[in-house]
């Protein structure tokens, strides 16, 4: 099972600007970038970013849309393969709406290729 870990510090996210490739979906933008078991050989890490604009609401509805995020990822993180992710909301999202965020996860991390092949049931 690999770890979760945080993006920080501005060289993660000027690394993922350089270097990530973009999926994005309604108001959901996926970038990332995999690593291999050859270049991480002893432990598989998920590092994860989550930028949500001050636009989108007060900090309360920011903080709630990351902690979705973060679970969403934290309980389905065997099924996702090594990497960094940064995940971007670049518009409003429905409100309350857990479901539909996770099933928009799934699809962005298929389109990426970053669900494992034998389950890729998020």
């Amino acid at each position: 099972m690999a770890k979760l870990a945080s993006l920080s510090g501005k060289n993660d996210f000027s690394e993922m600007r350089r270097f990530g490739k973009k999926v994005a979906q309604g108001s959901v933008s996926l970038k990332f970038i995999k690593i291999t078991d050859e270049q991480m050989p002893k432990k598989a890490v998920i590092k994860l970013g989550i930028v949500i604009p001050k636009k989108f609401g007060n900090a309360v509805k920011r903080n709630k849309v990351r902690r979705q995020i973060r679970e969403i990822v934290r309980t389905d993180r065997e099924k996702i393969s090594s990497g960094w992710y940064l995940i971007a909301i670049r518009g409003q999202l429905t409100p309350n709406d857990f479901y539909s965020l996770k099933d928009t996860l799934k699809v962005l991390f298929s389109r990426a290729g970053c669900l494992s092949e034998t389950d890729s049931g998020l």
